[in-house]
């Protein structure tokens, strides 16, 4: 249901795979030249930035003064991968779209 879409990010063990499921649908039903969605590196590198927070707050001042910066580095440059990821996925899903509706419209 629609209400899934909102819930599927915030819902505990759910969260991890749910949204990826529902852009997938969105490709799939949106870019019609490509077999599978490439939404893999998107997803990937946005599980493993939550990963990474996740255990800064689990050892912060377990690992002494740099062990916290060196995992909020790493989750931070794994965040930029996913933010790219992520306007890849959305540029091509609205590229596609609008070629869609432009279809449409000529139709």
């Amino acid at each position: 249901s629609s209400v899934w879409v909102w819930l599927g990010w915030i819902t505990p063990i759910v969260n991890l795979w749910f949204p990826k499921q529902v852009i997938d649908d969105v490709w799939r039903s949106t870019v019609r030249d490509s077999d599978e969605p490439r939404t893999g590196w998107w997803w990937g590198s946005f599980i493993a930035t939550e990963v990474l927070i996740w255990l800064h707050g689990l050892f912060a001042t377990a690992l002494g003064s740099i062990g916290p910066v060196v995992i909020w580095v790493l989750a931070a440059v794994m965040m930029t991968v996913a933010g790219v990821g992520w306007i890849h996925v959305v540029r091509t899903i609205s590229d596609a779209q609008d070629a869609l509706a432009s279809r449409t419209v000529a139709s």
